[in-house]
Formats: C-alpha cells, sequence, structure tokens
C-alpha cells in the first residue's frame, strides 16, 4: 500500500474511533480504546447526584423542614388502612404532598422549563377543579379513525402582564364529565326540593377569571378552539333560561370592572379580589332582601397584598397587590368569621337573621370578610359535601330557613356538581316528602 493510502486510512480509523484516542503498537490491541479520565469520573457524578437526590429530604425533615401547602388545596392526609388496596396509592399522594423542600423543587422546575421551553412545565394530567379532576379523555378522533392524542391542559396558563389562569377553566369546558342540560337539569331539581321545603333558595354562579379577563389571555392555548365557545353558551343559556332562584353575577361585575376601570381578579390568583367579593355580597342580598343593601356602604381601605395561589402552583409564590375595600354597616358587628361560620349582632342596620346554609365554594370563602355583616347566623359547607355526607347535607338543608347556592363556573359547565348526583337528590327528595326535618348533623 503506497504510504500516503495508508496514512489516510490510519487518520480515518483514529477519527472514527471514540475519543480520537488509539492504542499504540501492533497485534490484536492496536485498536482497542483508552477511555479517558473523564469517562471514568461520569459514573461516579451520577451516583452522587443520586444520594443527593434520594436524601436530601430526609436530611431537611431531620433538621425540621416540613411540606407546606403549594396548591390550591390542604396537603392530603395519610390514608387508612381500612380502605383496602386503594391504601397504596394514596400513599404514594400522601408521600408526595409531605415531601421536605418539595416547594423549591417545583420552583426549580418552573425556572428550568420556562428558561429552556418558554413556557410553565405541564404536570401530567388534566388541570383540577373545585370538586376534582376536570374531565379527562382523548379529544374526538380524526378523519380516517385514527385516534388524536390526548389534550394535555397545563394546570395553570401564562397569560399577558404576568396574569395566571387555572388551567380547569378550559379543560372542564372542553372536556366535560357530564352535559351542561344534565347538569342544569339536576340543579333546578334541587332549588325545586328547596323550595317545597319550604325554604328561601338563592343561586347564583362566580364567572371564572378567564371569562371576566379574556385580553389577559395568550394568544393560544390548548383549548382555545373549544373553550370559549362552550362557555359561552352556558352563559347564553344562563341568561335565555335561568335556574330557579338565580341571581346574575356577570353582569353586575362586567359593570363594575367597565365603570371603575379597574379588573377585579387577581392576576396571580384563581379568585376576585374584594371589589369582587363585594359585588357578590351585594347581589346576594339583593336577592334576599334588598333593606340589606340599601342599609350598606363600601369603603375604599388602600392597596392590599394577598398570596396568589396560581403562582403558588407553579412553584414561583408570590403576592399580588390590589386595592383593598371594606363593607360596612352602622352598628353591626362581626362577632364570628371561620370557614364554617359567619355569625353578627346589631344595634342599627338589619340582618338577615333566619338561620341560613351557604353553599360555596372557594370563592365563597374569599369572599366571607364581605359577606359575614350580612347575617345573625350563616353556616358554610361545600357543595361537594353532598358526595362526602349526603345524609349530613341533607339534614343541613332541611335545618335551615334559607338556602344560598355559589358554584364557580367552570364547575358547573365541567358537570363537576355532586349536587346533582341522582343518589343525593333522590335522598333530599325523599327527605322533603317525608315532610321531617332531621336533627341537624354534629358541629351545626
Amino acid at each position: 500500500m503506497p504510504d500516503d493510502v495508508r496514512e489516510s486510512a490510519a487518520a480515518d480509523a483514529s477519527a472514527s474511533v471514540p475519543g480520537g484516542v488509539v492504542g499504540a503498537g501492533t497485534g490484536p490491541d492496536q485498536d482497542r480504546e483508552i477511555p479517558p479520565a473523564r469517562s471514568r469520573r461520569r459514573p461516579l457524578l451520577v451516583l452522587l447526584v443520586g444520594l443527593v437526590f434520594l436524601f436530601t429530604p430526609a436530611l431537611a425533615y431531620a433538621v425540621g423542614v416540613r411540606a407546606t401547602e403549594i396548591e390550591n388545596r390542604r396537603l392530603t392526609s395519610f390514608p387508612s388502612v381500612s380502605e383496602g388496596w386503594q391504601f397504596f396509592p394514596e400513599l404514594s399522594t400522601w408521600a408526595t404532598d409531605h415531601l421536605p423542600l418539595r416547594d423549591r423543587a417545583v420552583a426549580a422546575n418552573t425556572r428550568l422549563s420556562e428558561t429552556v421551553f418558554g413556557e410553565p412545565p405541564q404536570y401530567g394530567g388534566p388541570a383540577t377543579g373545585e370538586g376534582g379532576p376536570a374531565g379527562a379523555g382523548p379529544v374526538a378522533p380524526q378523519p380516517g379513525g385514527e385516534q388524536a392524542p390526548d389534550r394535555v391542559f397545563p394546570q395553570v396558563l401564562q397569560g399577558e402582564d404576568g396574569w395566571l389562569f387555572f388551567g380547569a377553566d378550559f379543560s372542564g369546558a372542553c372536556e366535560p364529565e357530564r352535559p351542561l342540560d344534565e347538569t342544569l337539569a339536576g340543579l333546578e331539581r334541587f332549588g325545586e326540593a328547596v323550595r317545597r321545603a319550604g325554604k328561601t333558595y338563592v343561586f347564583t354562579v362566580a364567572p371564572d377569571k378567564s371569562t371576566m379577563n379574556p385580553d389577559k389571555l395568550p394568544e393560544s392555548y390548548v383549548g382555545d378552539d373549544c373553550a370559549p365557545e362552550a362557555k359561552q353558551a352556558f352563559w347564553d343559556r344562563m341568561r335565555e333560561r335561568p335556574p330557579l332562584g338565580y341571581v346574575d353575577l356577570k353582569d353586575e361585575l362586567a359593570r363594575v370592572q367597565e365603570q371603575d376601570g379597574v379588573n377585579l381578579w387577581r392576576p396571580g390568583d384563581t379568585h376576585w379580589a374584594q371589589r369582587g367579593a363585594a359585588v357578590y355580597a351585594q347581589r346576594l342580598a339583593e336577592g334576599l332582601d334588598p333593606a340589606l343593601w340599601r342599609t350598606t356602604r363600601l369603603v375604599e381601605t388602600g392597596p392590599v397584598r394577598m398570596k396568589a395561589d396560581l403562582a403558588a402552583q407553579l412553584g414561583t409564590p408570590r403576592e399580588d397587590e390590589v386595592p383593598g375595600w371594606r363593607v360596612e354597616r352602622d352598628g353591626v358587628t362581626v362577632t364570628e368569621l371561620s370557614e364554617s361560620r359567619l355569625r353578627s349582632t346589631t344595634t342599627g342596620a338589619p340582618l338577615h337573621t333566619p338561620p341560613t346554609l351557604v353553599l360555596g365554594d372557594s370563592f365563597t370563602q374569599n369572599a366571607r370578610p364581605s359577606l359575614a355583616p350580612l347575617f345573625a347566623d350563616a353556616r358554610i359547607l361545600h357543595p361537594a359535601v353532598a358526595a362526602a355526607d349526603p345524609d349530613g347535607l341533607v339534614a343541613a338543608v332541611l335545618s335551615a330557613d334559607t338556602v344560598v347556592l355559589e358554584i364557580v363556573e367552570r364547575s358547573v359547565v365541567s358537570g363537576e356538581v355532586p349536587l346533582v348526583d341522582e343518589g343525593f337528590l333522590a335522598a333530599l327528595e325523599a327527605a322533603v316528602a317525608a315532610g321531617g326535618a332531621p336533627s341537624p348533623p354534629a358541629g351545626s
């Protein structure tokens, strides 16, 4: 072989060997690769990273670091062995929730995803709403019989100007658990049963943040081809055929928002700010007794800072600064303001005195300071109690003289309303037909 050809072949062989290093000499070991020192160090580095990942939470726990609530829910409680095989998946959920430094890991993951991909992370499944998982499932099959891939709705959607939106606003509208007609028919049955029992009944719907602030949504997002249409169809239906006891809240919120030139929702949170909560209190008071609001005034208290739940879900906790408002009523003193009870006394402005049950979700919880000065005694329960303790909720309804129902838009549109489950409605209707109000449940 000519020298120039031999040299060229040797060069090609050297280039083809990983690391570009070929053993010297002749014989069978001539082409054996000599591993670089850095390659030998890689397994040690991987092992070190793995040990840090596995043991850092344990060390953090040992020195007193505890998991905190970083989402719009409480930490999962330890499961009971009486739950059978369900104990094991629930144990996994509990362990994940209570992992020390989880908030730091979520924050780091969010920063990495936004830096590399330009968007927040998607945590594997559909977003969850007020009552649980929001309509998971595949989209419609594609032409030709091919199954379209599952939609993956982000838990939190990033909008314009730092605004964040709850993914369940869109997943529930695009992939509802039950048809809207069925949900609204069930709510009608609930209202009719309450009225047959001789109760005063008021029903309202808290609009989604995405409904009230569409200008803050991004130009495109998962569900933009189906959510706006489904949400508009819902509000058209509520306007054309309002359910029994319905008090509209959306139009008044829109009027105040346009008149004042301010947004009534919090940029980093799924709930309304204090001014929006006051509108809810006003519409509820007008639905119960117009005299209640005629003796009420709103006082602006200056900027307030409020924790932002959607930002916390992204692992980037922050506070929103929003205008502060307070409901004032002459002579009224709030004596109890808790998650489950509102009580006030008065020497001046009238109160709603009949024993009241307020079935409301987190929007009602956020509005408690504005609602409390209206009631002598109001008990608060979440509508999801219909699934967890149907008999207790039937007893609570029949023990009240006034029943108020508030549900957020996304729950109604998605069909995630345990109140309309056949089992609960049948139990309520049977109790009303029997004509006897059972004893109030414990703690009432």
